[in-house]
């Protein structure tokens, strides 16, 4: 332990422009003994915005945990060690106080330190391809770094796979050392060509110091990879699902799921529900079960009971978890379950015209005319797509992400809002965005910016700054757009409009009998019809927030098609008849582009298990499957000696942008230079290829091969006994050449027909070359 006296800390402040500041803290190792990984946490009340020669771990409330940088993690005596940070606001009035480093109080403390959160350590669940010699890894997360060794023991427990058959059971304990978050477990398991379906065993932690476990058990599902030479498994799909939440008591929500065919089997799987933001208990009630398809079945329900209330609040979520399969395969073993508030502060007045569904100028979650919004401005890399579902727009970068409320279930989507921040404070002129998508963890009233449009309004440096903003008019004189979403149909159809100069309230159709029915929105900014509209034409009428109104006839209702109006919505009321001009260009369709990112990895010796696994990715999301072949093909690494050949092709479902593909490699002990191969992309569909070939570059691990390792070499050895007392004899140990590195070895006597304390003393110890 060092001697925390020996230890001094100090806070310089360089410059402080009233708006911000920038400062520096020294640590000076005054003592005899070496400061190794240092961790300091202080108490300061001001926001860090940009720091250099270290990291910010966390922050607690007004508490900071900085860890070193690579370079300078360890202090020597009589050296000190620095790092420099900007901060907001300025006028800085504060120092930073109660000081520990690595864990010890430097100094007296000037207020109780602040209560640190015990870490929780939890474990993921994990899927992977039975194969021949594959491996299950888990990932053990701790909740926040900790300035404390965190320990956690493991093991593994078969479930429907069985340890020695299916899996090669592990137990252990994992170290964190101050600082990190994440180790993985690694799991060996033992393929065969049975066609079964998919096993389940689990990783289980306990016995955890300096920390508490929050998940204990980790699931890993073997996916059986073997083909029946009768029938195939069937495959299980469920889909996200969302509800309206209601306004009291407990509703039993119905979850579809569905088999890709009929099966002759008994088909079974588990099934219970976890927290996200939507709580067990307060929002719905927790449910767990067994679903079971008798033969020749192909559907089935999940019932989940949800609690609905009064509150207005932003929408939430919970999962639906998927585990157990039998004779059966799951798509995707995860499903969101999203409830939608349904709740306002206070309801709309009823309104004589039924069309007028506008803006009371009383909803807190609808953005009205006129009136000035404040709140803080955030930044990201923005492209114009996202739950807007609109089309990315490269050439035009001016576009934000509203804060959950204000999105109010996509009602925010195509606004365009007036943001002014510190630039316009000094001058500048406000920046027009267009919303585009919808930021889950702003606040009201925040705004998360393009980064071309944050920069007009406040240096990126500053991070988040205060903004006030409102609606404006983008003067579009061009008609609003129709445009019905890919697999629209008869039965099932869903519209969204492009191009409007005002938020749109509400779309409605006409029905044979005359009647208006409205259409559900989504948070995706499309309005649905679950049962459809029919085969059309069909007359919709759209309603912005003013209550204005557009009714168009003779619309057919076909999956991609784009329809123009005649007419647009002003924000003077009046609705503009612009019949003479022609629609709004509207971007070209964006294709996803798929790419494959390089990887490297370490060898290993011969009978380890390396894995390459290379990133597939696509652009975005689509709302097409998406197809795609690849195989690998050798550089410098030989397929069959060096890794696995692999091929086949992947799939990615509506809204999924990620795919691994893992490539087994076979290591050995030879020396060698690094060796590469590639994973090629082919044939696409839905999609093009932007990065047809990834590289992996499989890193030797063993001696180089420019400098052999030297050879030990020691000789029996005899001597006179002689007639008393203890001598020391003196054994001679030769290298066969001088090396650059230091060489060291252990060494230990055993006995034979001399015994230890009566015929010479019991020795050993190291034995260290020095370079040369």
């Amino acid at each position: 332990m060092m001697n925390t006296s020996a230890l001094d800390i100090n806070f310089k402040l360089n410059s402080d422009w009233g708006d911000g500041f920038s400062s520096k803290i020294s640590i000076a190792n005054k003592g005899k003994q070496e400061l190794e990984d240092w961790i300091l946490k202080f108490e300061f009340p001001y926001e860090i915005t940009k720091i250099w020669n270290a990291e910010i771990v966390s922050r607690v409330g007004n508490q900071y945990t900085i860890r070193h940088a690579s370079w300078n993690s360890n202090i020597s005596p009589g050296a000190n060690a620095s790092f420099g940070f900007i901060a907001t606001p300025g006028n800085v009035t504060t120092k930073p106080s109660n000081y520990i480093l690595n864990g010890e109080v430097i100094g007296t403390p000037s207020s109780p330190p602040t209560p640190q959160p015990t870490p929780q350590i939890s474990v993921g669940d994990v899927s992977v391809i039975e194969g021949d010699d594959s491996v299950a890894q888990f990932k053990v997360k701790l909740s926040e770094a900790s300035d404390k060794t965190v320990e956690v023991k493991y093991s593994t427990l078969g479930e429907t796979a069985v340890a020695g058959k299916d899996f090669r059971g592990v137990s252990g304990q994992l170290k964190f050392d101050p600082g990190e978050t994440e180790k993985i477990v690694s799991v060996k398991l033992k393929g065969d060509r049975q066609v079964e379906a998919d096993e389940t065993f689990t990783l289980k932690l306990s016995q955890p110091k300096n920390a508490e476990i929050a998940e204990a058990e980790g699931v890993a599902t073997i996916i059986d990879d073997d083909q029946s030479s009768t029938q195939p498994l069937p495959q299980l799909s469920i889909e996200d699902f969302s509800f309206q939440e209601g306004d009291s008591g407990s509703t039993n929500q119905q979850i579809s799921v569905k088999l890709s065919e009929a099966s002759n089997e008994k088909i079974s799987l588990n099934y219970t529900t976890a927290n996200g933001t939507a709580k067990a208990g307060s929002d719905y009630t927790a449910t767990s079960g067994t679903l079971t398809f008798e033969p020749g079945e192909t559907t089935g329900t999940i019932e989940v009971p949800v609690s609905g209330d009064n509150k207005v609040e932003a929408d939430e979520t919970f999962t639906l978890k998927l585990t157990n399969p039998k004779n059966v395969t799951i798509g995707d073993s995860q499903v969101k379950i999203t409830i939608l508030n349904d709740d306002t502060n206070s309801p709309p007045p009823v309104d004589s015209n039924p069309g007028n569904q506008g803006n009371t100028g009383n909803n807190p979650t609808q953005i009205e005319p006129g009136k000035t919004y404040s709140g803080e401005g955030t930044f990201y890399g923005a492209t114009g797509a996202g739950h807007c579902s609109f089309n990315a727009t490269p050439n035009n970068r001016m576009v934000a992400a509203m804060n959950a409320v204000q999105y109010n279930k996509s009602q925010a989507c195509g606004a365009y809002v007036e943001v002014s921040g510190p630039k316009q404070e000094a001058g500048a002129e406000p920046v027009v965005v267009r919303i585009t998508d919808e930021c889950p963890e702003c606040q009201p009233g925040d705004i998360d910016l393009s980064t071309e449009a944050f920069k007009l309004i406040a240096n990126p440096v500053d991070g988040r700054v205060p903004i006030s903003w409102n609606l404006v008019n983008p003067n579009l004189t061009s008609p609003i757009i129709y445009h019905f979403k890919e697999g629209s149909n008869p039965y099932w159809t869903a519209v969204q409009i492009r191009n409007h100069n005002t938020p749109i309230a509400s779309v409605e159709f006409q029905k044979d009998n005359g009647q208006w029915e409205a259409m559900e929105r989504k948070p995706y900014n499309y309005f649905v019809e679950p049962t459809g509209v029919g085969s059309g034409p069909i007359t919709l009428r759209v309603t912005d927030i003013n209550g204005e109104t557009i009714t168009d006839s003779g619309i057919n209702p076909i999956a991609g098609n784009e329809v123009s109006s005649s007419e647009q919505f002003p924000l003077d009321g009046e609705v503009a008849d612009t019949p003479s001009l022609p629609p709004i260009p509207q971007p070209t369709p964006q294709i996803p582009q798929l790419s494959v990112e390089d990887v490297s990895v370490i060898e290993g010796d011969r009978g380890s298990n390396g894995v390459a696994q290379f990133m597939v990715q696509l652009s975005e999301a689509s709302d097409k499957k998406v197809w795609v072949k690849y195989s690998t093909l050798g550089e410098t690494a030989v397929a069959g000696k060096d890794f696995r050949k692999a091929s086949g092709r992947l799939k990615f479902d509506p809204g999924e942008t990620e795919k691994i593909v893992s490539v087994k490699l076979k290591g050995d002990r030879q020396v060698e230079a690094d060796e590469t191969f590639t994973l090629e992309l082919s044939k696409p569909k839905n999609a093009e290829i932007a990065e047809a070939v990834g590289v992996a570059t499989i890193i030797d691990d063993d001696q180089s091969s420019t400098s052999p390792l030297p050879k030990i070499s020691i000789g029996d050895f005899s001597f006179q006994e002689g007639d008393s007392g203890s001598t020391n004899q003196q054994i001679s140990v030769k290298l066969s050449e001088a090396s650059n590195k230091e060489i060291s070895l252990k060494y230990k006597t055993a006995n034979g027909t001399a015994k230890a304390g009566s015929d010479y003393t019991a020795t050993s110890g190291t034995l260290t070359f020095e370079p040369g």
